[in-house]
């Protein structure tokens, strides 16, 4: 999510699987409502027809959210966790640096 209001979202079944550069982007998931507030975003996300396209259960599921912001001076990655040794930098791509599951 961005405040320009782009956005996107990916599909991955296990770890860099699939390997495409850059991941196939998640054609069944809809963003119905984006609301910024000061430094907050807040928005709203469609699964249903992910759901009932692949016919996983909530509980199957996990988000991931992550950030990189770039400024003049430098690059910052944020994620809900990763700072998980013995890794030195973010793998945005293992579910243990910053997934929560839903179910």
């Amino acid at each position: 999510l961005s405040p320009s209001g782009a956005w996107q979202a990916y599909t991955f079944e296990e770890y860099r699987y699939p390997s495409d550069n850059p991941p196939c982007l998640a054609q069944d998931i809809e963003l119905v409502d984006l609301k910024k507030t000061g430094f907050v975003m807040t928005a709203n996300l469609d699964l249903s027809r992910f759901l009932y396209l692949t016919s996983v259960r909530t509980s199957q599921l996990y988000v991931g959210l992550a950030a990189v912001i770039d400024t003049p001076a430098q690059q910052y990655l944020f994620a809900l966790q990763h700072n998980h040794q013995p890794y030195a930098e973010a793998d945005f791509h293992n579910k243990r640096h910053w997934t929560i599951g839903l179910g």
